[in-house]
């Protein structure tokens, strides 16, 4: 029965150890995402104080630049950079595409 436990808490233990480097690469390639996505919207000016806006339903501040900035944005960073809101991207695509 000793035996036993001992395996049981080794399986256990590989398991746990397991989960935690796989949570720690999740977490290092969504950062990495989350750079790759900010960058080409840091080159446009005016640009993250748009998305500022855009985090408070405001979209007044979309100019026809940042708009092609977003435009370029791949599929996955719409959801590194507004989670929780996954309507964003159609009203994005609404404001600056068919004004």
């Amino acid at each position: 029965m000793i035996g036993l436990n001992k395996k049981v808490a080794a399986v256990v233990m590989m398991f746990f150890c397991i989960t935690l480097v796989y949570i720690s690469c999740v977490k290092a390639e969504t950062e990495l995402f989350l750079v790759d996505c900010l960058n080409s919207i840091k080159q446009v000016r005016g640009c993250s104080d748009a998305i500022g806006g855009i985090l408070h339903w405001d979209f007044s501040h979309l100019k026809r630049a940042c708009c092609e900035a977003l435009e370029g944005l791949q599929d996955h960073c719409w959801f590194i950079l507004f989670p929780h809101q996954p309507l964003v991207h159609a009203m994005v695509k609404g404001v600056c595409f068919f004004p």
